[in-house]
């Protein structure tokens, strides 16, 4: 009964819409889906009636399953529906808009928040296959990563390519929304004597202000070619003045963490190259903190309810792949030394250990069948730290979408 329904709904909407095309193109784009229509969700089978289509994987689904294959509700709709051509023609459509969309929300609809670092797409890859993309760079990413250069603002790329003006766009990036959290900011950095960089960054936070959260590392990443050639003054300046900024409201948030921690990374002198030759098991403690860094990016520290059991999940999924205690990771306290200690030492390990280490985190962070923009930027500075750069993870997201 589920199944035919399913059929007169299809019928439905087409006679609605009069697309038969579209609804048909709706249906394939679920089907190319790695995910598919799966809902990775604790009462996903009794809300399965209610889903676009099957929720979850059944032994005998051919008699049990709720809804039709979704070829079979395809050739219904449109016999003559064909695939290939029509991803194509969505493809290019998708790629002639893009940048308009994006560029709509450059000028600052709304500051970057907690929502637009909730942001995330489904995630089709086994941990194993999400590991082989480190060194990868293919042409959805360059694609992805022009996209998010057209909707920058343009005065704000201008600074970014010289010392002065992409240190105090990077100080900007961190200033609050709040006027009185940024005034002790910005007096924070006063007192440590940048007052220069204080009055550049104060002027900078215009063009900042507005980013979404996937902004962050691009903006990071456009800005250290200049730092790197700049001297080594200016370099202790921009990460004091980062720490000043950060420590300011006594509090270190993730994304905090992730743009100083990096910072500093790539600015610090080159120091002799450690012996990689550590195991996992040698160093089970701070893979555990490093662990519990990404299981806690998608959820609260006070996690409580479905995000309990979401973080343990994580948790979890990522100790069995790492061959850790789950529960020596799920009782680390975080904070910005513990943190950056454990990163420090994981660089000794040996590049195979280093590979099942990035598997584990990744089985981690999509435990839920998901990647989220506050996710996959602590496992781009996982990557980077560990010299396993990674690319861009959420090229399925449109830029102008992580508005909201």
């Amino acid at each position: 009964v589920a199944r035919q329904r399913e059929f007169l709904a299809d019928a439905s909407a087409v006679q609605f819409t009069r697309n038969p095309d579209g609804i048909a193109g709706a249906l394939d784009q679920i089907a190319e889906s790695g995910a598919g229509t799966l809902i990775h969700a604790r009462y996903a089978e009794e809300m399965s009636h209610m889903f676009f289509g099957q929720s979850v994987k059944l032994r005998l689904a051919g008699l049990f399953q709720t809804h039709p294959a979704i070829e079979e509700r395809i050739r219904r709709i449109n016999p003559r529906f064909q695939p290939t051509p029509y991803r194509q023609k969505r493809s290019a459509a998708e790629a002639s808009t893009a940048p308009a969309q994006a560029s709509g929300f450059a000028g600052g609809v709304a500051p970057a928040g907690r929502r637009g670092a909730d942001a995330g797409a489904a995630w089709g890859r086994s941990a194993g296959e999400s590991a082989q993309l480190v060194g990868a760079l293919g042409g959805e990413k360059l694609n992805y990563a022009e996209r998010l250069l057209a909707s920058l603002p343009q005065a704000l790329r201008e600074s970014l390519r010289e010392p002065l003006g992409a240190s105090a766009a990077m100080i900007a990036l961190l200033l609050a929304p709040k006027e009185e959290v940024m005034r002790e900011q910005l007096a924070a950095l006063q007192a440590a004597g940048l007052g220069e960089l204080a009055q550049r960054a104060a002027a900078a936070v215009v063009h900042t202000r507005g980013l979404a959260a996937a902004y962050r590392l691009p903006l990071v990443d456009l800005g250290l070619p200049a730092m790197k050639q700049a001297t080594a003054q200016m370099k202790k300046e921009l990460v004091a003045g980062l720490e000043a900024v950060i420590y300011a409201d006594r509090r270190v948030s993730l994304d905090e963490l992730v743009v100083l921690t990096l910072v500093r990374e790539q600015l610090q002198p080159p120091a002799k190259p450690a012996r990689q030759t550590k195991k996992i098991v040698e160093l089970a403690t701070e893979a555990g903190t490093v662990l519990a860094l990404v299981a806690q990016a998608g959820t609260r520290a006070d996690a409580s309810g479905q995000r309990a059991v979401a973080l343990q999940l994580a948790l979890r999924a990522g100790a069995a792949t790492l061959g850790i205690e789950a529960a020596a990771a799920s009782a680390v306290t975080l904070d910005l030394p513990k943190v950056q200690a454990a990163l420090e030492a994981l660089r000794t390990l040996a590049p195979l250990q280093k590979a099942i280490l990035v598997k584990g985190l990744f089985a981690a962070v999509t435990a839920d069948g998901t990647i989220r923009v506050v996710e996959a930027e602590v496992m781009r500075l996982v990557g980077a730290v560990l010299d396993c750069p990674l690319p861009p993870l959420l090229t399925e997201i449109d830029p102008a979408a992580l508005a909201a």
